[in-house]
């Protein structure tokens, strides 16, 4: 076993004592405040640790008053005073180093309800964090920041308070659930705050969030701000993306009213509708396609610009149909392919509840991925494309048929990102991509909808060889 996490406990006991001691150096004080704001662990054992001082304060404190108080006959209104001087002789008396603990603990009991307790514990009138992923950092007024992760709301959502900023980094995402069932995903790199006066408000400074709006009263309507425009939404579903100098606003359902920030111009952007908001400019309100949440290829018979041939022999039980990869030369090499046609108007909606169904088998076991080729709203920028890669995929055997269930969100950035992010990931294209002499890659279904994963799945979820 590793010697790393006995000498993390050892350093952790070292700090909380000399904390309680008050003999912390300038180095274990930085040390104690880093994992304050970084290890949900400590945090714990943080607070428990100050809770048994705070404990063992009170009860040698009422000791210490049993032991040497005078009895108060009434005669002084103000109370009891405290001795001229201790007794002779006390089994009770505690050692100069044990009242220097327990006053520092009744401090630390201080610090905890002031720096975390008002963190975790008030009750939020505002809404809470209940999904985290990645790095997620929590400011409150001019407190640290709190690093969230997703061990921290295992036993419950994080509450939040009104003017309270939540901060991702790039491998980040927090998903908040407000007070009226409004649900808003802060996607990476993101800042948002959020606010409450006459209504809410959530600002975005910077990064991308999707929102599902409760339905609101028309005269008080939600409102998202950016730094160049103000979007009122009485109820709905909505992307925003607030970067550099322009905001994008793109409306899945209902309807908001963007107003620009500089001149209080304003559009109607409805379902299906989007606009790129800058300081100067008309708002040109432009129509995004909406392909279908769920799509289905069976391949009973060949799909039209599909790359691959169509097999009938050998396939799983109820199948008539199946589609085989065949070799190709292109800018990737020399690949074995099933590839779809690029299709502009899109193939699928990309939620984040989505997921994608594979029946498949690859004779002999071998590596393949998984390729996503999307397109943005606009459309003005180049097709980006996205990857699975997992290797448990690959660990088959020859001719076994296998389903596997994999959430689009496990999919990533093939490459770097846009320099001018815009918002917008539809599905234009998919590929399933092998070695270039690997015999068969065969496909018998592909299948997007917004179901469940089941229980366990870890993407693979059956197997078996055909009848």
């Amino acid at each position: 076993m590793s010697g790393t996490a006995p000498r993390d406990a050892d350093e952790r006991s070292v700090l909380l004592n000399a904390m309680a001691e008050e003999s912390l150096t300038a180095d274990q004080e930085r040390r104690l405040n880093d994992l304050l704001r970084t290890d949900a662990g400590f945090r714990r054992e943080y607070v428990l640790f100050c809770e048994l001082l705070a404990q063992l304060s009170w009860e040698t404190a009422a000791v210490r008053v049993g032991a040497v108080a005078p009895r108060n006959d009434g005669a002084d209104l103000g109370g009891p005073k405290p001795p001229t001087a201790p007794p002779a002789t006390s089994a009770h008396r505690p050692s100069r180093g044990r009242i220097a603990a327990l006053a520092a603990s009744v401090m630390a009991v201080v610090l905890v309800v002031a720096w975390y307790g008002v963190m975790r514990w008030e009750a939020s009138s505002l809404g809470t964090i209940s999904g985290i992923a990645g790095r997620v950092e929590v400011v409150r007024g001019d407190q640290p920041a709190i690093v969230l992760g997703a061990d921290d709301i295992e036993h419950g959502p994080w509450p939040l308070k009104a003017d309270d900023a939540i901060r991702t980094d790039g491998s980040g995402t927090a998903m908040l659930r407000l007070a009226d069932g409004t649900e808003v995903r802060v996607g990476s790199d993101a800042e948002v705050v959020l606010s409450h006066r006459s209504a809410a408000r959530v600002t975005l400074w910077k990064g991308t969030l999707r929102a599902s709006v409760a339905p609101q009263s028309a005269r008080r309507p939600m409102t998202f701000t950016t730094p160049h425009a103000d979007v009122r939404v009485l109820g709905t579903e909505l992307e925003l993306l607030a970067y550099g100098t322009r905001t994008e606003v793109a409306v899945t359902e209902g309807r908001v009213r963007v107003v620009r920030t500089t001149d209080r111009a304003e559009a109607e952007v409805a379902a299906g509708e989007f606009v790129s908001v800058k300081d100067s400019g008309p708002l040109s309100v432009i129509h995004w396609p909406r392909p279908p949440d769920v799509w289905d290829e069976d391949f009973e018979e060949l799909p039209a610009g599909w790359t691959g041939r169509l097999v009938r022999e050998g396939l799983p039980q109820g199948s008539r149909g199946a589609l085989k990869g065949v070799a190709v030369n292109d800018a990737r090499g020399r690949n074995t392919v099933a590839e779809s046609p690029t299709r502009p108007q899109g193939l699928f909606a990309w939620h984040d509840d989505s997921v994608l169904h594979v029946t498949f088998r690859v004779q002999p076991p071998a590596w393949f991925h998984i390729y996503l080729v999307t397109r943005t709203y606009p459309q003005n920028e180049s097709p980006f494309a996205w990857c699975l890669i997992d290797p448990r995929l690959w660990q088959a055997q020859p001719g076994e048929w296998r389903t596997v269930h994999i959430p689009l969100a496990d999919f990533r950035p093939l490459g770097f990102e846009p320099e001018r992010p815009s918002l917008g990931r539809i599905p234009i294209g998919l590929s399933v991509v092998g070695p270039g002499d690997l015999p068969g890659i065969e496909i018998d279904s592909l299948r997007v909808d917004r179901s469940e994963l089941p229980p366990d799945s870890e993407h693979e979820t059956s197997g078996g060889n055909p009848p």
